[in-house]
């Protein structure tokens, strides 16, 4: 799974974040989400 940062920003400044704001968002879902185990082919099969 690709998740762009940029697209995230860009998306987040359009609803009113600052750039800074949404930036520091961007950057915490990405990390979020790729130490997640959810998603992860062992997860599916249990």
């Amino acid at each position: 799974m690709s998740i762009s940062t940029l697209v995230i920003s860009r998306r987040s400044e359009a609803k009113g974040f600052t750039e800074t704001q949404a930036e520091g968002v961007a950057e915490e879902l990405v990390d979020i989400v790729e130490n997640s185990d959810l998603g992860n082919k062992g997860f599916f099969e249990g």
